[in-house]
């Protein structure tokens, strides 16, 4: 737990789960932190697969999140 780089992310839907968690789990060195497969209907905590890239692949949080806030604070 004292090398996990807790971060808090924006709620958006565009960042969520859903969305993303296929990407991050074929990151390099990702897959042994999350299960195969979960149950029907469920998904990865958002909270902990946040915390777990951001402690493999900082740049790509930073880079989504500020695309995100990117697309939806644009003119």
């Amino acid at each position: 737990m004292m090398n996990v780089k807790i971060i808090n992310v924006p709620d958006y839907d565009e960042i969520g789960v859903k969305h993303l968690y296929e990407r991050v789990v074929q990151r390099p060195g990702m897959a042994e932190y999350f299960p195969d497969k979960f149950p029907i209907g469920r998904t990865c905590n958002r909270e902990y697969m946040y915390n777990v890239w951001n402690t493999m692949h900082p740049e790509d949080v930073k880079e989504v999140i500020e695309y995100a806030n990117s697309q939806r604070y644009s003119i």
